[in-house]
This record gives C-alpha cells, sequence and structure tokens, in this order.
C-alpha cells in the first residue's frame, strides 16, 4: 500500500474521544465534529480500520485525478442507520520555499448521497483548501446508492499518490 493508503486508514478508521474525561455539557472538553482542534481526526483505531464489526472496508489506492477532472466512485450502503466513514488522503508536493500557501496539489472529497444532496469534507460547507487529508462522516447513513467524488481542484503536479478509505454497511 502507499503511504497514502495508510494514513487514509488511520484517519478514517480513527475513534473520537469525545466528550473527554470531564464530561459534557459546559465541561466538555473535546468537540463531537470531526476533525476538530483538540484530537484532529481522532485517535486511531487499528482493529476497527481493518475488521469494522457491523460492515466492510473498501480500501481504493493511487487514484489521482487531473486537474479539472473528477473521480467518482459508486458505493451501496445495505443498512440504514449505521455509520459510514470515508478518508481521501494524498501525499503532496513540497512547496516552494517562502510560499504563503503550503498546499500544491489540491483535492477535493465530496459526497453526493440518496436524496441527501451533497456533503462537502471535514465538516464544512465548501471545499477545503488546507488539508491533505479530507473525511465525511455520516453517523447515520441513509440506505442506498452514494457517488464518491475526487475533484482535481488544483494538480499543477501530476502522479502523486492518493487513496480512499470507505468504511460502513457496504455492499460487496
Amino acid at each position: 500500500p502507499s503511504a497514502a493508503l495508510v494514513k487514509a486508514m488511520l484517519a478514517g478508521g480513527s475513534r473520537s474521544l469525545t466528550p473527554g474525561q470531564y464530561g459534557t455539557g459546559a465541561y466538555r472538553e473535546i468537540p463531537a465534529e470531526s476533525p476538530n482542534n483538540v484530537e484532529g481526526w481522532g485517535q486511531p483505531d487499528i482493529e476497527a480500520a481493518l475488521f469494522p464489526a457491523d460492515g466492510a472496508v473498501v480500501l481504493l489506492d493511487r487514484i489521482q485525478p487531473g486537474a479539472g477532472q473528477t473521480n467518482t466512485f459508486v458505493i451501496v450502503v445495505t443498512q440504514a442507520g449505521q455509520p459510514l466513514d470515508i478518508a481521501l488522503v494524498w501525499i503532496d508536493y513540497p512547496a516552494t520555499l517562502g510560499a504563503g500557501a503550503t498546499l500544491v496539489n489540491d483535492l477535493d472529497l465530496v459526497l453526493a448521497g440518496p436524496g441527501d444532496g451533497l456533503t462537502h469534507a471535514n465538516g464544512g460547507s465548501a471545499p477545503d483548501r488546507v488539508n491533505t487529508v479530507e473525511t465525511v462522516r455520516l453517523e447515520a447513513a441513509t440506505a442506498g446508492e452514494y457517488q464518491i467524488k475526487v475533484i482535481g481542484a488544483a494538480v499543477p503536479y501530476e502522479g502523486g499518490a492518493a487513496a480512499l478509505y470507505v468504511r460502513g454497511a457496504l455492499a460487496p
């Protein structure tokens, strides 16, 4: 596996530590949203990442859309109400010395679900222009067909490693 796939498995297969050691409400120390500034994408859970209790794992390695292109992958969620975790990771090219923005290649993860519209990565309402790790986490996915879109927003250097990790109640 590429380094991008290993990192995608670690981020996508992680578990949240929310609410933290002090409880909920005003004492909550870890936000429920993921990623967040306290725990990032969460604590890696290798067993759950590789062998989920109520689901399956799909690994897609060495994918790379060109600039302005979209790679679309179709998955089918078979059981409603189960979590769906998707992680896109790519290994970026080094930025030039003194660059204000250090992201060179910019890929976007967008999930199109059955009747749910579009879900952008990292809990945002628009594409993430900062991170090389993008995740979509649905606590209770609707059963049906989903389209995972990997969009090459800016890809000045093609050929880099990118990978997708998908975990949920998926059809084989």
